[in-house]
C-alpha cells in the first residue's frame, strides 16, 4: 500500500467508532497509507462487513469504549492479537438534537460519554503503553461545533469544547521535549495530536 502523501507502513492504528461514516474514512485512509487498522464499534458484525471493504491488514475489536473494563479488556486484547498501538484515533462519538428545555438527563450523559469519556478512557490506557514504549500518537476528532454552537446541539457543543480542553490538560503531562498539540480545522472537524515521542 502507498499513499501519495505519506507512508505509515509497519504502523498498527486502533480507530474508535469506525464501522462507519467519519471513522470509516479516517481508517480508509490509514490503510492505504500501509498501516495495519483496527476497528472498533460495540456491533461485531458491523465491524467485520466494514473491515471487508477495506484495503490492507484490518483487524476488528468490539468493545464498549464508555466503560472502564471494558475498555482495558479491549486494549488487552488487541495488543495481544495485533501487536503494540503506534496510532489511537478517538473517534467515537454521538449527537442528539432536541430544544435545551426537553432534553433528557440520561441523553446528556449519554453525548458525555460517548464523546468525552471515551476519549479519556481509550486515551489513557492506550497512553500507558505508548509511555512505556516511547512512541505513539493520539488523535482526537473534535467538530467546529465546539465553538459555533446551534440551538438543539448544546450537550454536543459543550461535550466537543470538553474534549478539545482534555486533550489540551494532557499535554504538560508529557515531557516538554516529546509532547506537542496540533490542531488544525479540516471538513469541519479538529484534528488534536499528542505525541508520545518517537
Amino acid at each position: 500500500m502507498s499513499h501519495p502523501l505519506f507512508d505509515i507502513s509497519g504502523r498498527t492504528a486502533l480507530v474508535t467508532g469506525s464501522s462507519r461514516g467519519i471513522g470509516l474514512s479516517l481508517a480508509r485512509g490509514l490503510a492505504e497509507a500501509g498501516c495495519t487498522v483496527v476497528l472498533n464499534g460495540r456491533d461485531a458484525g458491523r465491524l467485520e462487513r466494514a473491515a471487508a471493504g477495506l484495503p490492507g491488514t484490518v483487524h476488528t475489536s468490539a468493545f464498549d469504549v464508555t466503560d472502564g473494563p471494558s475498555v482495558r479488556a479491549g486494549l488487552a486484547d488487541v495488543e495481544d492479537r495485533v501487536g503494540p498501538l503506534d496510532i489511537l484515533v478517538n473517534n467515537a462519538g454521538i449527537q442528539l438534537r432536541a430544544p435545551l428545555l426537553e432534553f433528557a438527563d440520561s441523553d446528556w450523559h449519554r453525548v458525555l460519554d460517548a464523546n468525552v469519556t471515551s476519549a479519556f478512557l481509550v486515551g489513557r490506557e492506550a497512553a500507558r503503553g505508548m509511555t512505556a514504549r516511547g512512541h505513539g500518537k493520539i488523535v482526537n476528532i473534535c467538530s467546529l461545533q465546539s465553538e459555533v454552537a446551534r440551538p438543539g446541539i448544546a450537550p454536543y457543543a459543550a461535550a466537543k469544547g470538553a474534549l478539545k480542553m482534555l486533550t489540551s490538560a494532557i499535554v504538560p503531562v508529557r515531557d516538554a521535549e516529546s509532547a506537542f498539540a496540533l490542531a488544525a480545522d479540516r471538513s469541519r472537524s479538529c484534528k488534536v495530536l499528542l505525541d508520545f515521542g518517537g
